[in-house]
């Protein structure tokens, strides 16, 4: 209970320090995820866009790993042919 009054305070059955925990009784700090259910509501209204974005970044990763792959040997100062190719 959060108040300025003397007796109320008296009457109340816990004593809360704002500047260590909040009024939920929690740690103070950034709220909870207040827009979870929108978020996983519009993920699975198209699932086909949901996918192909998905696929589209798994693919984007992909090939990121691949490119440093074929990249590393050239900056090590290999001697192989296909390090000299970039």
């Amino acid at each position: 209970m959060v108040t300025h009054d003397p007796r109320a305070a008296e009457r109340a059955h816990t004593v809360l320090h704002l500047e260590k925990r909040d009024a939920r009784g929690g740690r103070a700090g950034p709220p909870p995820v207040k827009y979870r259910h929108l978020l996983l509501a519009n993920l699975f209204r198209r699932p086909v866009r949901t996918a192909l974005t998905v696929g589209s970044f798994a693919v984007a990763l992909f090939l990121f790993g691949i490119l440093a792959v074929v990249r590393a040997p050239s900056t090590r100062g290999s001697t192989s042919p296909a390090s000299t190719a970039w």
